[in-house]
């Protein structure tokens, strides 16, 4: 299976409700947040996907929650913006906007801390 990863960084703000301490309080993330597109065919250029076409609707993936206080936000209305939640909200707007045609599937990992992640693929 071919695989294609780009990285991009993505600051917000959010408080996690249910826990104590910390995380608990608004506090601000510097996310690093990487998409890999997957698939087992080419297209007839010899490529899986165009790459700068994926760095682009990610652009348009995170740009909506560059800067967000995410509670506010519908995405996290029923479910709490922890960072697989964040992970999945991200995925849903990348596989709308990216053309599918020779990519089966798509894993958004976001990195909290140099040795803290989740991960959302389908």
């Amino acid at each position: 299976m071919f695989s294609i990863t780009l990285g991009r960084t993505l600051s917000s703000r959010h408080f996690l409700p249910r826990l104590e301490g910390p995380e608990k309080e608004v506090h601000v993330h510097r996310y690093r947040v990487e998409a890999t597109v997957m698939g087992d065919h080419l297209d007839h250029c010899g490529f899986l996907v165009n790459v700068d076409l994926v760095a682009l609707s990610m652009e348009k993936a995170l740009e909506r929650f560059e800067g967000a206080f995410l509670n506010d936000m519908p995405e996290f209305r029923e479910a709490a913006p922890s960072m697989e939640n964040i992970a999945r909200a991200i995925w849903i707007k990348l596989a709308a906007d990216i053309d599918r045609s020779c990519v089966e599937r798509i894993k958004i990992t976001i990195w909290e801390a140099d040795n803290v992640s989740a991960s959302f693929e389908q």
